[in-house]
């Protein structure tokens, strides 16, 4: 079948210094990938993405980010067509979100068809991609953004960090890391509950960092996972996922709740708080925790 590339430059920058604790480089790559493949799932999941490095520019840490987006010719219309930048538009403005807020929670948000109106506590706004908005409700995604900071502010030479795309940029000084490294949150009221013992079969798992696995519970959903000793062990290799691999497992289900008190049912978010057990696919062999 016929596709369709298309592709846009991220720029992420360490202000100050030329030498750059190598750690921070890596972790600064490798949460930027988990920022970037996080957002496509969730904004174009019928979009195959892909996040390469252009060679440093020479005399500096300026890295640009390639962000290439494969969609098949039947999906394509004037809306997705640019996808690639509108990825783009989306990381830069969640790191814009993280300095508006500065470490607060937000006062309210509004959305319209494509934007997402944020007022912070002073009552000053910022309109951002709607897509953006994903910062503060999934908290693998801010939790990204923040082992960036963090890792930025133990590199002794980073005097800032900035990150830019087409025309839209931003920067967060040294001194601004540790606020805005604080977990964003908003003032939106939600209902939680615990599932106890809940049954999901594996549809998608994420190998590598914290990103959300793909379960099939009563309906297909995204979860995150927060039982550390589980992936540890599953990214070490201990504990294989294939077809057919189910868990049991402990699930938090968080229901935002909309202004006039009923549930916002497309925001409902699950966390796997701790996995009991994992049933291999050939029914013989199950590991307890």
């Amino acid at each position: 079948m016929d596709s369709k590339n298309n592709s846009c430059t991220l720029t992420f920058s360490f202000d100050g210094g030329f030498e750059v604790d190598a750690l921070t480089v890596v972790d600064a790559i490798k949460n930027l990938v988990d920022i970037s493949t996080q957002t496509t799932k969730s904004e174009y999941p019928d979009t195959t993405f892909s996040l390469s490095v252009r060679a440093p520019r020479q005399g500096s840490f300026v890295f640009d980010f390639v962000v290439l987006a494969v969609q098949e010719m039947q999906l394509l219309s004037a809306e997705n067509v640019q996808s690639a930048k509108s990825i783009v538009d989306i990381i830069v403005a969640m790191f814009q979100i993280k300095k508006f807020l500065n470490g607060e929670s937000a006062k309210s948000t509004s959305e319209s068809e494509e934007s997402i109106i944020i007022e912070n506590s002073e009552g000053n706004k910022i309109i951002v991609p709607k897509g953006a908005g994903l910062v503060l409700i999934n908290s693998s995604i801010d939790a990204s953004i923040n082992n960036i900071l963090e890792s930025a502010n133990k590199s002794q030479n980073v005097s800032g960090v900035s990150v830019s795309g087409d025309g839209n940029s931003v920067s967060i000084s040294r001194s601004d890391f540790s606020t805005c490294a604080t977990p964003a949150k908003t003032e939106s009221p939600c209902i939680e509950h615990i599932r106890r013992n809940e049954i999901l079969y594996v549809k998608s798992a994420e190998f590598q960092g914290s990103a959300q696995w793909k379960f099939s519970l009563d309906k297909t959903i995204n979860a995150d996972i927060q039982d550390e000793d589980f992936l540890n062990r599953v990214h070490s290799g201990e504990i294989s996922i294939s077809s057919k691999t189910y868990l049991t497992a402990d699930v938090k289900v968080t229901i935002p709740l909309k202004p006039d008190g009923s549930p916002n049912e497309s925001k409902v978010k699950y966390t796997i708080i701790k996995v009991l057990s994992v049933k291999t696919p050939d029914g013989k062999k199950q590991i307890r925790f």
